[in-house]
Protein backbone atom coordinates (compact mmCIF):
# COMPACT_ATOMS: atom_id res chain seq x y z
CA UNK A 1 0.00 0.00 0.00
CA UNK A 2 2.60 2.57 0.73
CA UNK A 3 4.25 1.95 -2.92
CA UNK A 4 1.22 2.49 -4.40
CA UNK A 5 1.52 5.56 -1.97
CA UNK A 6 4.52 6.59 -3.27
CA UNK A 7 3.76 5.51 -7.10
CA UNK A 8 4.54 8.04 -9.95
CA UNK A 9 1.36 8.77 -11.84
CA UNK A 10 3.15 8.26 -14.78
CA UNK A 11 4.45 4.95 -14.38
CA UNK A 12 0.72 3.52 -14.28
CA UNK A 13 -0.18 5.54 -17.62
CA UNK A 14 -0.42 1.51 -19.06
CA UNK A 15 -3.31 0.93 -16.92
CA UNK A 16 -5.73 -0.77 -19.29
CA UNK A 17 -7.17 -4.11 -17.95
CA UNK A 18 -10.18 -3.45 -16.32
CA UNK A 19 -9.10 -6.08 -13.27
CA UNK A 20 -6.34 -4.17 -12.67
CA UNK A 21 -8.24 -0.96 -13.42
CA UNK A 22 -10.53 -1.46 -10.48
CA UNK A 23 -7.94 -3.20 -8.29
CA UNK A 24 -6.00 0.11 -8.17
CA UNK A 25 -8.75 2.27 -7.88
CA UNK A 26 -10.12 0.72 -5.25
CA UNK A 27 -6.90 1.06 -3.75
CA UNK A 28 -6.50 4.66 -4.58
CA UNK A 29 -9.89 5.63 -2.53
CA UNK A 30 -8.68 3.35 0.49
CA UNK A 31 -5.43 5.36 0.43
CA UNK A 32 -7.07 8.96 -0.77
CA UNK A 33 -4.71 9.74 -3.27
CA UNK A 34 -7.03 11.78 -4.83
CA UNK A 35 -4.63 12.20 -8.45
CA UNK A 36 -4.21 8.50 -8.80
CA UNK A 37 -8.16 8.29 -8.69
CA UNK A 38 -8.66 11.39 -11.08
CA UNK A 39 -5.63 8.76 -13.25
CA UNK A 40 -8.10 5.96 -12.73
CA UNK A 41 -10.73 8.09 -13.97
CA UNK A 42 -8.96 9.04 -17.06
CA UNK A 43 -8.49 5.71 -17.57
CA UNK A 44 -11.94 4.32 -17.39
CA UNK A 45 -12.92 7.31 -20.34
CA UNK A 46 -9.71 5.75 -22.51
CA UNK A 47 -10.70 2.37 -22.54
CA UNK A 48 -14.51 3.95 -23.62
CA UNK A 49 -16.06 2.83 -20.36
CA UNK A 50 -15.56 -0.78 -20.65
CA UNK A 51 -15.72 -0.97 -17.31
CA UNK A 52 -19.42 -0.65 -17.32
CA UNK A 53 -20.25 -4.27 -19.01
CA UNK A 54 -16.92 -5.45 -17.05
CA UNK A 55 -17.28 -8.72 -14.54
CA UNK A 56 -14.95 -6.59 -12.97
CA UNK A 57 -17.42 -3.49 -12.02
CA UNK A 58 -18.80 -6.16 -9.11
CA UNK A 59 -15.39 -6.26 -7.32
CA UNK A 60 -15.14 -2.61 -6.94
CA UNK A 61 -15.26 -1.14 -3.02
CA UNK A 62 -18.27 1.29 -1.73
CA UNK A 63 -16.54 4.12 -2.11
CA UNK A 64 -14.66 3.37 -5.64
CA UNK A 65 -18.46 3.07 -6.85
CA UNK A 66 -19.71 6.12 -5.45
CA UNK A 67 -16.71 8.32 -7.06
CA UNK A 68 -17.89 6.57 -10.61
CA UNK A 69 -21.33 6.61 -10.69
CA UNK A 70 -21.04 10.55 -10.90
CA UNK A 71 -18.23 10.57 -13.79
CA UNK A 72 -20.29 8.54 -15.68
CA UNK A 73 -22.95 10.57 -15.58
CA UNK A 74 -23.37 12.47 -18.53
CA UNK A 75 -20.59 9.82 -20.62
CA UNK A 76 -22.62 6.90 -20.69
CA UNK A 77 -26.44 6.13 -21.10
CA UNK A 78 -28.42 5.84 -17.91
CA UNK A 79 -29.61 2.73 -18.17
CA UNK A 80 -26.39 0.95 -19.02
CA UNK A 81 -24.96 2.89 -15.48
CA UNK A 82 -28.32 1.48 -14.18
CA UNK A 83 -27.70 -2.07 -15.35
CA UNK A 84 -23.88 -2.24 -13.98
CA UNK A 85 -24.99 -0.74 -10.53
CA UNK A 86 -27.90 -3.46 -10.51
CA UNK A 87 -25.08 -6.25 -11.21
CA UNK A 88 -23.02 -4.50 -8.26
CA UNK A 89 -25.87 -4.40 -5.83
CA UNK A 90 -26.69 -8.12 -6.17
CA UNK A 91 -22.68 -8.62 -6.00
CA UNK A 92 -22.50 -7.22 -2.97
CA UNK A 93 -25.58 -7.55 -0.43
CA UNK A 94 -23.77 -6.63 2.38
CA UNK A 95 -23.33 -2.79 1.44
CA UNK A 96 -27.20 -3.14 1.07
CA UNK A 97 -27.22 0.35 3.46
CA UNK A 98 -25.82 2.39 0.76
CA UNK A 99 -27.73 1.36 -2.07
CA UNK A 100 -29.88 4.28 -1.69
CA UNK A 101 -27.80 7.12 -1.52
CA UNK A 102 -25.46 5.84 -4.76
CA UNK A 103 -28.56 5.11 -6.46
CA UNK A 104 -28.96 9.17 -6.16
CA UNK A 105 -26.04 9.24 -8.99
CA UNK A 106 -28.05 7.84 -10.84
CA UNK A 107 -30.30 9.54 -13.11
CA UNK A 108 -33.58 7.10 -12.99
CA UNK A 109 -35.62 9.55 -14.18
CA UNK A 110 -34.28 7.89 -17.38
CA UNK A 111 -34.70 4.27 -16.95
CA UNK A 112 -38.20 2.80 -18.06
CA UNK A 113 -40.24 1.91 -15.52
CA UNK A 114 -40.25 -1.80 -16.95
CA UNK A 115 -36.22 -1.31 -16.10
CA UNK A 116 -36.56 -0.45 -13.14
CA UNK A 117 -39.45 -2.94 -11.93
CA UNK A 118 -37.34 -5.65 -13.19
CA UNK A 119 -34.37 -4.34 -11.11
CA UNK A 120 -36.55 -4.22 -7.82
CA UNK A 121 -37.78 -8.12 -8.32
CA UNK A 122 -34.05 -9.04 -8.86
CA UNK A 123 -32.65 -7.68 -6.03
CA UNK A 124 -34.19 -7.73 -2.43
CA UNK A 125 -32.09 -4.65 -0.85
CA UNK A 126 -33.82 -2.42 -3.24
CA UNK A 127 -35.89 0.03 -1.48
CA UNK A 128 -39.11 0.23 -3.74
CA UNK A 129 -39.89 3.99 -1.80
CA UNK A 130 -37.05 4.94 -1.85
CA UNK A 131 -36.14 4.68 -5.76
CA UNK A 132 -39.91 6.33 -6.66
CA UNK A 133 -38.76 9.23 -3.94
CA UNK A 134 -35.98 9.61 -5.78
CA UNK A 135 -37.40 9.47 -9.45
CA UNK A 136 -39.97 12.14 -7.95
CA UNK A 137 -36.74 14.15 -6.73
CA UNK A 138 -35.21 14.55 -10.21
CA UNK A 139 -38.41 15.12 -11.91
CA UNK A 140 -39.08 18.29 -9.74
CA UNK A 141 -35.13 19.16 -10.74
CA UNK A 142 -35.78 18.64 -14.51
CA UNK A 143 -35.81 22.81 -15.65
CA UNK A 144 -36.84 24.59 -17.96
CA UNK A 145 -33.84 26.07 -19.56
CA UNK A 146 -33.28 29.60 -20.83
CA UNK A 147 -31.17 29.92 -23.96
CA UNK A 148 -29.74 27.43 -26.07
CA UNK A 149 -28.63 24.28 -23.91
CA UNK A 150 -26.32 22.60 -26.52
CA UNK A 151 -23.04 24.33 -25.21
CA UNK A 152 -19.17 23.02 -24.01
CA UNK A 153 -20.50 24.08 -20.86
CA UNK A 154 -23.43 21.89 -20.48
CA UNK A 155 -21.68 17.93 -21.02
CA UNK A 156 -22.68 18.00 -24.22
CA UNK A 157 -21.18 15.64 -27.47
CA UNK A 158 -21.58 13.64 -30.19
CA UNK A 159 -22.41 10.01 -30.22
CA UNK A 160 -22.78 9.29 -33.52
CA UNK A 161 -22.08 11.45 -36.70
CA UNK A 162 -19.02 13.14 -36.04
CA UNK A 163 -16.50 14.18 -33.86
CA UNK A 164 -17.18 14.37 -29.95
CA UNK A 165 -15.33 18.03 -29.79
CA UNK A 166 -17.81 19.27 -32.71
CA UNK A 167 -19.27 21.31 -29.83
CA UNK A 168 -16.11 21.98 -27.92
CA UNK A 169 -13.76 23.07 -30.93
CA UNK A 170 -15.77 24.41 -33.98
CA UNK A 171 -13.53 23.91 -36.53
CA UNK A 172 -14.37 25.52 -40.64
CA UNK A 173 -15.61 22.67 -42.59
CA UNK A 174 -16.73 20.45 -39.44
CA UNK A 175 -19.97 18.73 -39.84
CA UNK A 176 -21.85 16.70 -38.37
CA UNK A 177 -23.17 13.75 -41.03
CA UNK A 178 -23.91 10.23 -42.20
CA UNK A 179 -24.33 7.94 -45.40
CA UNK A 180 -28.23 8.28 -46.30
CA UNK A 181 -29.39 4.91 -47.09
CA UNK A 182 -27.63 3.10 -44.13
CA UNK A 183 -29.99 1.43 -41.45
CA UNK A 184 -27.11 1.88 -39.22
CA UNK A 185 -25.66 5.74 -39.23
CA UNK A 186 -27.55 8.52 -38.50
CA UNK A 187 -26.39 11.73 -35.67
CA UNK A 188 -27.18 11.34 -32.02
CA UNK A 189 -26.27 14.32 -29.62
CA UNK A 190 -26.24 13.36 -26.02
CA UNK A 191 -27.24 16.59 -24.38
CA UNK A 192 -25.45 15.76 -20.96
CA UNK A 193 -28.49 15.56 -18.94
CA UNK A 194 -32.35 15.95 -19.31
CA UNK A 195 -34.46 19.28 -20.44
CA UNK A 196 -37.58 20.09 -21.31
CA UNK A 197 -37.41 21.24 -24.93
CA UNK A 198 -40.09 22.23 -28.16
CA UNK A 199 -37.49 23.68 -30.27
CA UNK A 200 -35.06 23.29 -32.50
CA UNK A 201 -32.67 24.68 -34.95
CA UNK A 202 -30.54 22.71 -37.36
CA UNK A 203 -28.12 24.32 -40.45
CA UNK A 204 -28.35 22.19 -43.28
CA UNK A 205 -25.56 21.95 -45.78
CA UNK A 206 -25.59 23.36 -49.16
CA UNK A 207 -28.55 21.17 -50.96
CA UNK A 208 -31.86 19.61 -50.98
CA UNK A 209 -32.42 17.12 -48.52
CA UNK A 210 -35.22 15.26 -46.54
CA UNK A 211 -34.73 14.30 -42.71
CA UNK A 212 -36.84 13.35 -40.02
CA UNK A 213 -35.48 13.65 -36.04
CA UNK A 214 -36.40 11.31 -32.61
CA UNK A 215 -36.05 12.90 -29.08
CA UNK A 216 -35.30 10.86 -25.72
CA UNK A 217 -34.58 10.18 -22.55
CA UNK A 218 -32.88 6.76 -22.84
CA UNK A 219 -31.88 5.84 -25.95
CA UNK A 220 -34.78 3.38 -25.97
CA UNK A 221 -37.98 5.31 -26.12
CA UNK A 222 -37.68 6.62 -29.03
CA UNK A 223 -40.42 10.08 -29.86
CA UNK A 224 -40.40 11.61 -33.53
CA UNK A 225 -41.31 15.19 -33.36
CA UNK A 226 -40.42 16.08 -36.51
CA UNK A 227 -40.87 14.12 -40.25
CA UNK A 228 -39.78 15.82 -42.99
CA UNK A 229 -38.72 12.72 -44.90
CA UNK A 230 -41.60 13.96 -47.26
CA UNK A 231 -40.17 17.62 -48.29
CA UNK A 232 -37.87 19.28 -49.80
CA UNK A 233 -35.48 21.34 -47.12
CA UNK A 234 -32.86 23.85 -47.32
CA UNK A 235 -30.43 25.77 -45.02
CA UNK A 236 -31.53 26.61 -41.75
CA UNK A 237 -34.24 24.87 -40.18
CA UNK A 238 -36.37 26.35 -37.17
CA UNK A 239 -38.88 23.46 -35.96
CA UNK A 240 -41.08 23.16 -33.53
CA UNK A 241 -42.87 20.32 -31.23
CA UNK A 242 -44.82 19.47 -28.46
CA UNK A 243 -42.96 19.63 -25.31
CA UNK A 244 -40.69 16.57 -24.47
CA UNK A 245 -38.42 15.82 -21.43
CA UNK A 246 -35.19 15.35 -24.44
CA UNK A 247 -31.53 14.12 -23.11
CA UNK A 248 -30.50 12.86 -26.58
CA UNK A 249 -31.67 14.13 -30.14
CA UNK A 250 -31.35 11.67 -33.27
CA UNK A 251 -31.33 13.15 -36.66
CA UNK A 252 -31.86 10.78 -39.63
CA UNK A 253 -31.49 11.84 -43.55
CA UNK A 254 -33.29 10.38 -45.51
CA UNK A 255 -33.06 11.81 -49.37
CA UNK A 256 -31.25 12.24 -51.51
CA UNK A 257 -30.74 8.50 -51.43
CA UNK A 258 -26.76 7.64 -51.20
CA UNK A 259 -25.89 10.94 -50.41
CA UNK A 260 -24.17 12.53 -47.47
CA UNK A 261 -26.57 14.35 -44.71
CA UNK A 262 -24.94 17.05 -43.40
CA UNK A 263 -25.37 19.84 -40.35
CA UNK A 264 -22.94 22.82 -40.20
CA UNK A 265 -25.78 23.68 -36.56
CA UNK A 266 -27.87 22.22 -33.96
CA UNK A 267 -29.57 24.27 -31.06
CA UNK A 268 -32.18 23.35 -28.79
CA UNK A 269 -34.16 25.61 -26.65
CA UNK A 270 -37.52 26.17 -24.74
CA UNK A 271 -39.66 28.53 -25.54
CA UNK A 272 -42.78 30.18 -24.31
CA UNK A 273 -44.13 30.98 -27.30
CA UNK A 274 -43.84 28.55 -29.67
CA UNK A 275 -45.23 29.06 -33.28
CA UNK A 276 -48.32 27.29 -34.64
CA UNK A 277 -47.47 23.54 -35.77
CA UNK A 278 -49.61 20.92 -37.46
CA UNK A 279 -49.36 18.55 -34.97
CA UNK A 280 -49.08 15.47 -37.77
CA UNK A 281 -46.97 16.90 -39.72
CA UNK A 282 -44.80 19.04 -37.57
CA UNK A 283 -45.02 21.98 -40.50
CA UNK A 284 -45.09 25.59 -38.56
CA UNK A 285 -48.04 27.54 -39.47
CA UNK A 286 -46.87 31.01 -40.19
CA UNK A 287 -48.76 34.19 -39.04
CA UNK A 288 -46.38 36.65 -40.86
CA UNK A 289 -44.55 36.54 -43.93
CA UNK A 290 -41.46 33.97 -43.60
CA UNK A 291 -40.44 34.85 -47.38
CA UNK A 292 -37.71 37.27 -45.61
CA UNK A 293 -34.45 37.41 -45.79
CA UNK A 294 -33.62 37.58 -42.53
CA UNK A 295 -35.42 34.15 -42.04
CA UNK A 296 -32.74 32.72 -44.37
CA UNK A 297 -35.06 32.58 -47.72
CA UNK A 298 -33.48 31.16 -50.57
CA UNK A 299 -34.15 32.62 -54.01
CA UNK A 300 -34.22 29.86 -57.01
CA UNK A 301 -34.25 31.33 -60.35
CA UNK A 302 -34.96 28.99 -63.56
Amino acid sequence: MERLQDADISSLELIRNDNKLCEVLNAAVECSQDDLIAHCLEQVKTSNFSIITSENFKTLHVKAVSYLLPFLASKVPDFEIFNAFVAWMNANPSESTHFTELLKHIYLKNITLHTLAQAIQQCENIDVIAVLNIVNQQEEKLTYPFGNVITPASGVRVVTGGPSTFFDIPAIGSNLKHKIGDDNEDIIVDLGGLFKLNHLVIELANGNWSYWIEVFEDMVNWNRVVDYSKYICRSVQRLYFKESAVRYIRICGTAPVKGIFEISRLEAYYTENPLDFDPETGIVIPSDNVALQSKNVQWCVK
